[in-house]
Order: C-alpha cells, then sequence, then structure tokens
C-alpha cells in the first residue's frame, strides 16, 4: 500500500503518523497546522501516534471526531466502559494515563469540561503475565524463509527487537549507520527519550537484518497478525496458559506474540544467560533494573552450584 503524505510534515514525520494518516485523522492538519495540534484529538495523536484504537472506540462512541468539548465526565465514563470490553486492566491504565497526559499537558489553555478525569480514567493494574521467545525459538525466525512482503518486513523489524531490545519505533529506524565496527557496538538514541544513547553489543546476526532498507508501513494491527504467522509457521505451538484480560486463557503460544515481544525475548534470553539485571536495563534505555525486572523479564534462570550449596 503507498504512503498517504500530508504537505508540512517531514518523510520521517509522515512514515510514523502513517496510520493515524490513513484513518483520516489528520484531516485539516494542512489547513492549519497549528489550530490541529491544539485539538484534542491532535494533541492526543500527535503525542501518541500508535493509539489509534482508543481514539477510533471514542469517534464511534461519539459518532464523530472527538473534540475537547466532548471530554465530559459522562462521555469519559462510556469510554472506560468502552474500553474495558477488549483490554486487560494493564492495558487500561497505560491508555487512561495516556489521556489524563494529554488533558494536564492542555489544562491551562483550552477550556475542557471534565474535572473528575484523575478519579474516573483509573484501572487498577494486575500482575502482568506475558510470554517470551526461547533462543532457539528465536534461531527457527531467524532461519524462516518469508513468503510475502510483509512477512520479510516484520520478520526484519521484530529480530532487530530481539537481537537489541530496542523498541518497535527504534528499529523500524535502525541501518548499518548505528554499527560501530572499531567498538563492534551498536548505538542509537531512544525516541521516547530523546538525549538518551543507548550503547550495546553487536549481535551476530544483526548486521543481515540491518544490510537493506525495506520500505514498506504497515499498521501495528496488521504487524501483529503478520508475527503470529510467522511464529506459527515456526511451530512456536507449545500450548501455554497466562492470565489475561481479567481470565485465564489457553492457547498455542504463537498466539500471545506481539511487536512487544521482541523486547521481552531480548531481556530474558539475557537474564536466563545470567546477565545481571541492571546491564539488561542499561541495555533498553530503562533508568531502573526494577522496571526491566517487573515488566520484561519473565523466564527464570535455573540455580547454580553456589546457590545449590546453600541448601545441602
Amino acid at each position: 500500500m503507498s504512503m498517504i503524505e500530508i504537505k508540512g510534515l517531514t518523510f520521517e514525520q509522515n512514515k510514523k503518523y502513517q496510520t493515524s494518516i490513513s484513518q483520516g485523522y489528520f484531516d485539516g492538519y494542512e489547513a492549519d497546522p497549528r489550530k490541529w495540534k491544539h485539538s484534542f484529538v491532535g494533541a492526543y495523536i500527535w503525542k501518541y501516534p500508535m493509539r489509534t484504537s482508543v481514539m477510533n472506540a471514542f469517534r464511534d462512541m461519539l459518532g464523530h471526531v472527538p473534540t475537547w468539548e466532548d471530554v465530559t465526565d459522562t462521555n469519559l465514563k462510556d469510554l472506560r466502559e468502552e474500553l474495558s470490553k477488549n483490554m486487560c486492566n494493564n492495558t487500561l491504565h497505560n491508555r487512561f494515563a495516556e489521556i489524563k497526559a494529554v488533558i494536564n499537558d492542555n489544562v491551562n489553555e483550552v477550556e475542557i469540561p471534565t474535572k473528575r478525569f484523575a478519579k474516573i480514567l483509573k484501572a487498577k493494574e494486575e500482575p502482568p503475565q506475558n510470554i517470551y521467545l526461547s533462543e532457539s525459538e528465536i534461531e527457527a525466525i531467524h532461519l524462516y524463509h518469508p513468503r510475502t512482503d510483509n512477512e520479510e518486513y516484520v520478520r526484519k523489524i521484530f529480530m532487530i527487537e530481539a537481537l537489541t531490545g530496542a523498541r518497535n519505533v527504534d528499529s523500524v529506524r535502525m541501518n548499518r549507520s548505528n554499527v560501530h565496527s572499531d567498538t563492534d557496538s551498536v548505538r542509537y538514541v531512544s525516541q521516547k527519550v530523546r538525549n538518551q544513547e543507548i550503547v550495546l553489543p553487536v549481535h551476530r546476526y544483526l548486521m543481515t537484518y540491518l544490510a537493506d532498507p525495506i520500505d514498506l508501513t504497515i499498521a501495528l494491527s496488521t504487524f501483529n497478525d503478520t508475527l503470529r504467522q510467522i511464529c506459527r509457521n515456526c511451530g512456536i505451538n507449545e500450548e501455554i496458559t497466562l492470565f489475561r484480560k481479567g481470565e485465564w486463557s489457553t492457547k498455542e503460544k504463537w498466539q500471545f506474540v506481539s511487536s512487544h515481544t521482541g523486547r521481552r525475548c531480548f531481556a530474558t534470553n539475557l537474564f536466563i544467560r545470567g546477565a545481571d539485571p541492571s546491564l539488561i536495563a542499561k541495555y533498553m534505555g530503562h533508568s531502573s533494573p526494577e522496571i526491566t525486572i517487573r515488566r520484561y523479564i519473565v523466564g527464570y534462570r535455573q540455580a547454580d552450584d553456589k546457590v545449590m550449596q546453600f541448601f545441602k
């Protein structure tokens, strides 16, 4: 699918916001970019370009594109109820935090009807349960022969995530210029924390995925569907049970995989090999190892002989 371009946006911005552009959220941007950025949808999309599902739910609920006038107590309660149908508490907690951040950023600049948004947009966090792919499963994806352009692109980006721990937004920007052969390291500046340079060793497979750029832009939902199909084709079909969306769910492993799984693979596989969480946190650009341990390390390593001697 060819990229829809908006005048006034750079090529990189057009790629970054392509999902939002294709869904009509940049309609009106060219007429008055400043006014658009100060609208509710503009402020939200500009800050969280991959969160169109939230705006889609709000738009479908109201029957029109949401404005600041629509950000009322009643509408936020209805939105909370609508989102809770398809999101677990942890995801709700994150999406609510994003909405609140946008409101707080603009509360002194525009008239916003709601005064109770902080209380309305609350969701109790649940202990996260996620999966990771083992090194042998990562190897299977590495050896997989993509059948379509989408599969080739998705495998490339996912493997960069799994080999570097980079976020999706950083992985799509990475190329050979990020590799420094004199130190055998890969370096990049995080898009989330703009002044933070992340440096880590180069994995032996990494150059394979940085060699040839693939000019393709696909929606996150398509990315995840394609990634799951790749994992299924690779035989990643062990039956597992996780607590998701308030209930226990038993499925084949490939069905639980998503883009973010790549970062968990990176963190967990390093941890299982004995890497200190502080080092893993440094490689992933986390401010503290507690974040890495709580959100990204989802596997366990066997106790070594020194540990077992304690029990013996």
